[in-house]
């Protein structure tokens, strides 16, 4: 319970549960308990859930005020589109009291609710990765996808991406033409929602090892070696 005192009274905010009995039906809804449309919300095949679950907003009598709050609840990982069509939700504004003198109520409520989920940028989001190469070595692979390349994985690692989305050099493709570290840009953008994710990934392009031909080591020997000796008998070649 969360309490707050704006000066004038104490306002109680409350997570409690929801009716899972006729009694606690009739004093959620007062004189209305037996309405056929909210009682298919509160019910599923005319039976009381297992567990429900209720906000409540108290406040002090004699406050002309209007309260408006949204509430998100995360109760399980696999409801559908469809069960949250079907479910329903409602706001009551009543007077307190137990069923016993509950008399009136003020009842809004709704069939149908939807799924709130993050978008795909959150779900899954990118990171960029170091690659080295040598000079004139081929980057294998689709450059168009910098996650085929080995240039992009997910936060954690993987590769686990969803279908359908497009990727994005934003200056230029990576090469290896030329020797040094390179910093590309890279963007990606989700197809079922138009979010996106950049990233910074890093191609290290080292120069190859110069190639020494033997032959040409050891005529520049035997030359060396000829001007030496001639030198020494006073003649040369």
């Amino acid at each position: 319970m969360v309490l707050k005192d704006f000066g004038e009274n104490l306002i109680a905010f409350q997570l409690t549960a929801g009716p899972t009995r006729d009694d606690q039906r009739q004093e959620m809804l007062k004189n209305l308990k037996d309405n056929p449309e909210l009682n298919s919300i509160i019910k599923q095949n005319n039976r009381y859930p297992g567990a429900s679950y209720s906000h409540l907003l108290s406040i002090g009598a004699n406050v002309n005020y209007a309260y408006k709050y949204h509430v998100k609840l995360r109760l399980k990982n696999n409801v559908t589109a469809d069960e949250a069509k079907r479910a329903g939700v409602m706001a009551v504004t009543t007077k307190a009291g137990l069923a016993s003198n509950a008399t009136a109520a003020y009842v809004y409520a709704a069939l149908g609710s939807r799924l709130v989920t993050k978008p795909d940028a959150q779900v899954y989001p990118i990171q960029g990765k170091e690659v080295t190469k040598k000079v004139g070595a081929p980057i294998v692979g689709n450059l168009d996808n910098p996650v085929e390349i080995g240039f992009v994985t997910r936060n954690d690692g993987s590769k686990d991406f969803p279908d359908g989305m497009s990727w994005s050099w934003l200056n230029g493709k990576p090469s290896t033409s030329t020797a040094g570290v390179f910093k590309y840009r890279v963007k990606a953008t989700y197809s079922s929602d138009n979010t996106s994710n950049t990233t910074t990934a890093t191609l290290k392009v080292i120069p190859n090892k110069p190639v020494i031909d033997q032959n040409s080591v050891n005529e520049k020997a035997g030359e060396d070696w000829a001007k030496g000796h001639c030198k020494c008998r006073g003649w040369s070649p």
